[in-house]
């Protein structure tokens, strides 16, 4: 009999913890999954316009490029940042007129040498892997990565 009454359910226990889960549940949803979500959606509006301004400055300065190259008869040094090298290399590049670096390869290097020979390693591993690749019968459909 005691035995039983240790593992029984008392209605008015079980009613009363029935009663705390749920307020549980209110005050937590309330005061901590509201916040949140309040500043995630903050969040989310502010990276989202971010993106959308990155998008429209990244279209602008193609539109800006494209005149460029069909107005210059030389062509434009900036085209390197288009290219992702680095920004102190263009300006070097640009104010030293082509000379002067400190190393060269993909481009001429005015700023960190060894960082520049290790992408340019980098670089010249993956033109010989996709050369292997061509050379093998492969497309350039099939060679195209999407970033």
């Amino acid at each position: 009999m005691q035995v039983q009454e240790l593992v029984g359910i008392i209605p008015w226990t079980f009613i009363a913890q029935i009663c705390n889960l749920f307020i549980q549940m209110y005050l937590i949803k309330r005061f901590l999954f509201r916040p949140i979500n309040e500043m995630l959606e903050k969040r989310k509006a502010m990276a989202d316009a971010q993106i959308t301004d990155a998008q429209k400055a990244r279209e602008e300065a193609l539109k800006e490029l494209k005149e460029r190259l069909h107005m210059c008869e030389k062509f434009p040094h900036e085209i390197g940042l288009f290219l992702d090298y680095p920004l102190v290399d263009v300006i070097g590049f640009i104010r030293n007129t082509g000379k002067n670096c400190k190393c060269s390869g993909c481009w001429k290097a005015y700023g960190n040498a060894k960082e520049a020979e290790k992408t340019f390693c980098k670089y010249k591993k993956c033109r010989e892997i996709y050369s292997r690749l061509w050379e093998n019968g492969r497309s350039v459909l099939q060679l195209t990565v999407a970033a």
